[in-house]
């Protein structure tokens, strides 16, 4: 039998922002996404492995990566970054596999109160 499994990523926009831009050597209109990088089987997601922060400049396109969220501490965004957290579908493998074997050793459980 053939196993494919690997990891995926997933993009999510969270704000955009004004920051300073090195290349283009000034402030600029910039988006912020987390990317969630994930494991899958079978092209199902399982579980998330890494969260990271990317900037992208909306006037050179420069991509940025590991930004701290810290520099957005006194912005007015800062609670709207901190509640971002992994899609809830990276979690969909854990939870098809997880739930059939919770069922079975509850049902086993049952089965062995009912009848000791």
């Amino acid at each position: 039998m053939i196993v494919y499994f690997g990891t995926k990523t997933h993009n999510t926009r969270v704000i955009e922002t004004t920051l300073y831009c090195p290349v283009c050597e000034r402030e600029t209109p910039t988006d912020l996404l987390q990317v969630s990088h994930y494991f899958h089987v079978f092209w199902i997601p399982c579980f998330p492995t890494e969260m990271e922060n990317v900037t992208f400049c909306h006037n050179c396109a420069m991509k940025r990566t590991g930004v701290d969220t810290e520099k957005f501490k006194h912005s007015k965004d800062y609670e709207t970054i901190k509640r971002v957290k992994h899609p809830l579908f990276t979690y969909a493998g854990a939870a098809f596999t997880g739930i059939p074997i919770i069922v079975f050793i509850c049902s086993m459980l049952i089965d062995w109160l009912k009848h000791p």
